[in-house]
C-alpha cells in the first residue's frame, strides 16, 4: 500500500505552482534517480486527455516533452529506494482514477485535487486506491507574498515525504 499526499484547493489558488516548486526540489535531490519527468501540455489536455483510458493517459504523458513549468506535469523519482510520483493535474476525477490504476505500486503518490469539482470523499470510490495514509494539505488564496506561502507549503510537503521515507 502507498502513502498519499493530496494538495487540495479551489481553482486558480496555486496548487500546480506549489507542486512545481516541489518538483524542482525533487529534481535537485534525485538527479541520478529520475525515472520519468514529463510536462502535460494544456493544449494536449484540452484535445481529449480528460476523456481517456489508461493507454491514452500513458500516451499523453509520453508524448508531451519537458517544457514550460506553468503547465501540468508528471514526475516519478526514486528516493532512498522508495518510488515517489507527483502529478499536478487534479481537475478531473477520471484522470486521477487512471493515474491510480497506472501507479498503484508506488510508495508515495502526490497529486493536486480541485475541490471546486468534487469533494475529497470521491477518492473512496476508486477501488484500486489502497493506501496506508492520506495526508491532506490545503492551498488557499493568500493576500500576502505568494512566493513565501507557496515555498512554505512545498517545504511542508517535502518534510512529510522525508518523514514517510
Amino acid at each position: 500500500k502507498m502513502d498519499i499526499i493530496v494538495l487540495k484547493g479551489n481553482s486558480h489558488v496555486g496548487k500546480t505552482t506549489v507542486l512545481n516548486i516541489l518538483r524542482q526540489k525533487l529534481l535537485e535531490v534525485t538527479s541520478d534517480t529520475i525515472i520519468d519527468d514529463r510536462m502535460i501540455d494544456f493544449l494536449e489536455r484540452t484535445k481529449g486527455c480528460h476523456r481517456i483510458n489508461v493507454a491514452k493517459l500513458r500516451q499523453c504523458i509520453a508524448e508531451n516533452a519537458k517544457g514550460n513549468i506553468k503547465n501540468d506535469f508528471y514526475i516519478k523519482v526514486k528516493i532512498k529506494g522508495k518510488i515517489v510520483v507527483v502529478f499536478s493535474m487534479g481537475d478531473y476525477i477520471s484522470i486521477l482514477r487512471i493515474l491510480i490504476q497506472i501507479e498503484f505500486q508506488v510508495d508515495i503518490l502526490i497529486f493536486a485535487f480541485n475541490t471546486n469539482h468534487f469533494g475529497i470523499d470521491v477518492l473512496a470510490k476508486i477501488p484500486q486506491l489502497k493506501y496506508n495514509n492520506m495526508i491532506e494539505f490545503v492551498k488557499e488564496k493568500y493576500d500576502g507574498d505568494f512566493s513565501v506561502y507557496n515555498n512554505s507549503l512545498a517545504e511542508q510537503i517535502t518534510a512529510k515525504i522525508d518523514s514517510i521515507i
